[in-house]
């Protein structure tokens, strides 16, 4: 598809009948379809943009399917490293920044039980001073929790196998009409 063609920098041409293998210069595709054409079983790999300008790192996954050939997928991880490290980031700044109330209240605190003849407007002061920092730390909390709530809303996804050929046929029976209206002839 068109996608595929863009994101590999497939030369411009037409694709009809040519095979994968020989379409992209990548040898561990080539190694990775005979693999999985000879065990049957689904193969993996990643690969660090070589012979794919202007990408980072992908994984491709390659999956017999009977009777039809192969799908490959392509994934750029790049986004996802790039997320990763985001997240990274971020934790270590909601760290910095719970942390720098929570060391407020203690130093105060600290400072009150420290001294017995603080006098009353001081120690109110102080108090006031923990209750803000105190209101801070929750509001950095909730935030994070809220954070969290919708990340895991996000990754709440669920997967389950799909028989593709019957997909396909269903596909094809729902352009039939199509197809007759416009006098064209759809094999599967």
């Amino acid at each position: 598809n068109q996608a595929a063609v863009k994101f590999a920098q497939f030369p411009d041409q037409d694709y009809l009948g040519v095979s994968l293998a020989e379409l992209v210069p990548w040898p561990q595709l080539r190694e990775a379809l005979i693999l999985c054409r000879s065990t049957g079983l689904p193969q993996t790999f990643t690969m660090e943009g070589e012979g794919v300008s202007g990408i980072g790192e992908l994984e491709v996954c390659i999956r017999l399917l009977p009777n039809l050939g192969a799908a490959v997928s392509i994934a750029d991880l790049s986004r996802l490293k790039q997320l990763e490290s985001l997240r990274r980031d971020f934790v270590a700044n909601a760290s910095h920044e719970l942390k720098t109330p929570i060391t407020a209240i203690r130093g105060i605190a600290e400072t009150i039980l420290a001294d017995d003849s603080m006098e009353g407007e001081v120690r109110h002061s102080f108090i006031e001073k923990i209750n803000t920092q105190s209101q801070r730390l929750s509001s950095l909390v909730s935030d994070l929790l809220a954070l969290s709530r919708l990340e895991s809303d996000q990754n709440a996804q669920t997967f389950l196998p799909v028989d593709l050929v019957e997909s396909t046929r269903q596909s094809v029976r729902a352009v039939e009409v199509v197809c007759q209206e416009k006098k064209l002839t759809l094999k599967l």
